[in-house]
């Protein structure tokens, strides 16, 4: 919630539909990424 600026409410459910709209392929290559991204700053 930090990283966007989200109220955790609206993260989690966001984070909720986006798990269930998208294939697990797609989920794994996102959170590798955004694993890279935030150990960078």
């Amino acid at each position: 919630t930090d990283f966007l600026g989200v109220e955790p409410d609206i993260a989690d459910n966001d984070a909720c539909r986006m798990e269930h709209a998208i294939s697990a392929e797609t989920m794994e290559r996102l959170d590798r990424k955004l694993d890279k991204l935030t150990a960078c700053e």
